[in-house]
């Protein structure tokens, strides 16, 4: 996904995670009959029409589950600092924890113990 702002001054690139966040890329395309996003990413259908190329495809529908949210964020930048802050937290700490010893940030990540009671340090153990 790229926009350019007016004259090609700014270029914005997101990824299919980034829009799926506002739009619902899961489902099929009336005008075709295919899915809205192909196993390789490919997305057949359009963020919203502009001005100058009309409306040729379809619209991507919105995200009904997410998009409120996503609207609250675009407006408050301290609010998406927050919550992308506590959401990238969470990833990394999946299946690791803080190591116990630590008394002062930053603290080093110690991984989790499995069933058999070895350490479980990177995703594929830990899965």
């Amino acid at each position: 996904w790229e926009h350019f702002a007016a004259a090609g001054t700014i270029r914005t690139v997101m990824t299919n995670a980034d829009i799926a966040l506002s739009r619902d890329l899961d489902g099929i395309d009336p005008k075709t009959g295919n899915p809205f996003m192909t196993d390789d990413g490919d997305v057949s259908c359009i963020f919203k029409c502009r001005r100058d190329s009309g409306c040729g495809k379809t619209l991507c529908p919105a995200a009904t589950e997410t998009l409120e949210i996503m609207d609250q964020l675009k407006n408050d930048n301290e609010m998406f600092v927050e919550e992308f802050r506590n959401a990238f937290v969470k990833m990394l700490m999946n299946k690791y924890a803080v190591d116990p010893a630590c008394s002062l940030e930053p603290c080093a990540l110690v991984g989790l113990e499995l069933a058999n009671g070895e350490s479980c340090t990177n995703s594929h153990q830990c899965q």
